[in-house]
C-alpha cells in the first residue's frame, strides 16, 4: 500500500482529497495537515510514500514546507496540487524539490496516475503546467532564443529529458548518444545557469522561459 499525507489549508477540500486518494486501489491516507509546518511534523512522524502539498497555505507555504521536508527525508515523494501560477511558482517548486505538479482542476484519474508515477520514482507533471514547459522547450530546439544562454538544440533535448526525471543512461538511449556525451552537455547546461543540481537547473530554465510573474489567487 502506498501511504500518503494530504496538505491542505481548506478543511472541504482536504476532506475530499482524503477521500479521493483514499478510493485508489493500493493508496491509503496516512494524515491530514492544514498547513506547511503541520506537514513537516507529520512528514516525519509519519514517514509517508508522497504527499499532497496544496502550495498556497497559512504558517509555512508548500515550497518552503517541501524544500524542509527533502531535506530531511528525500526519499518521501511531493506532489503540489494547486491552481495554475506563475513561473516563479512552478521554478520555486521544482527547485525546492517537487516530483509532481497536478491542476486542482484536473481529473480524478490523473490524481491517481501522479502518486503511483512519483512513488515510483519518475515526475509528474500535468495539465497547463507540462504544456507551459513543453512549449517552451519547443521554442528552444527550434531557435527562439533562450534569454540571452546560448543553448545548443542537443542540450535543450538534454534539458527537457532532465525536467522529467530521466537519468543520463534513459536520455543516452533515447538519443542515441553515449552517457559521456550526456553528461558533458549536463555539466555545460548547470555551468551556463549556475546550478549545482539539476533540480535548480531545470528550475532556472522554467523560471527564465515562463516568466516569474505574480502567482494569482487560487
Amino acid at each position: 500500500m502506498l501511504r500518503v499525507l494530504i496538505a491542505e489549508d481548506e478543511e472541504i477540500i482536504r476532506k475530499a482529497l482524503a477521500l479521493l486518494a483514499g478510493s485508489f486501489a493500493g493508496i491509503t491516507v496516512v494524515g491530514e495537515a492544514k498547513n506547511g509546518r503541520e506537514a513537516i511534523t507529520l512528514a516525519g512522524e509519519l514517514t509517508p510514500d508522497v504527499i499532497l502539498m496544496d502550495l498556497l497555505m497559512p504558517v509555512l507555504d508548500g515550497v518552503a514546507a517541501t524544500r524542509e521536508i527533502k531535506k530531511a527525508n528525500s526519499s518521501i515523494k511531493v506532489i503540489a496540487l494547486t491552481a495554475l501560477g506563475g513561473g516563479r511558482e512552478i521554478s520555486d517548486g521544482l527547485a525546492a524539490g517537487l516530483d509532481g505538479y497536478v491542476l486542482k482542476k484536473a481529473p480524478p484519474e490523473e490524481l491517481r496516475i501522479a502518486i503511483e508515477t512519483t512513488a515510483a520514482g519518475g515526475r509528474h507533471i500535468g495539465g497547463e503546467v507540462a504544456e507551459a514547459i513543453a512549449r517552451a522547450f519547443r521554442d528552444l530546439s527550434s531557435g527562439v532564443p533562450p534569454g540571452g544562454k546560448a543553448v545548443s538544440p542537443r542540450e535543450a533535448e538534454v534539458l527537457e529529458l532532465l525536467s522529467q526525471g530521466c537519468r543520463a543512461k534513459e536520455i543516452a538511449t533515447r538519443l542515441g548518444i553515449s552517457v559521456r556525451t550526456v553528461e558533458k552537455h549536463r555539466d555545460s547546461l548547470r555551468r551556463k545557469y549556475g546550478a549545482e543540481t539539476i533540480a535548480e537547473l531545470v528550475a532556472a530554465y522554467v523560471k527564465e522561459q515562463l516568466g516569474g510573474g505574480e502567482t494569482p489567487p487560487r
